[in-house]
């Protein structure tokens, strides 16, 4: 095992790791030995790039403000490119992560105490 981490192994990985949801599947994308795949819970250069990815995130602080801003901005580049398959499916995120949108299973987990709130609402606008 080396002493210092290789920086473009280290991009290579931390790249991996968020594509691929396990650490794994991340080395195989990272061209990693098999030795190393075998043992990646414990491979020193995994842990070091899931903290920093940890740390980048908790540093940018995502909000849903951010969130809605690049959704609405995504909507419109597609509108843009006439890419109207795209263009819907951000629309239909868009809402339900607002809420004005739910799905069939979603609906029928609501209990009657929900389902008086729900109507409440409708019935105020």
């Amino acid at each position: 095992m080396p002493r210092t981490t290789n920086p473009l192994r280290k991009a290579k990985i931390k790249q991996a790791l968020l594509i691929h949801p396990s650490a794994r599947k991340a080395l195989e994308a990272a061209g990693a030995t098999k030795y190393v795949i075998n043992h990646s819970t414990s491979d020193k250069c995994v842990k070091e790039c899931i903290a920093e990815i940890k740390q980048e995130i908790d540093a940018n602080s995502i909000t849903l403000e951010m969130i809605f801003n690049n959704m609405i901005e995504e909507r419109e580049l597609a509108k843009a490119k006439r890419d109207i398959s795209t263009m819907h499916q951000v629309s239909i995120s868009l809402s339900k992560l607002k809420g004005y949108w739910t799905d069939k299973h979603e609906v029928k987990d609501t209990t009657d105490q929900d389902r008086q709130v729900i109507l409440s609402r409708y019935a105020h606008n």
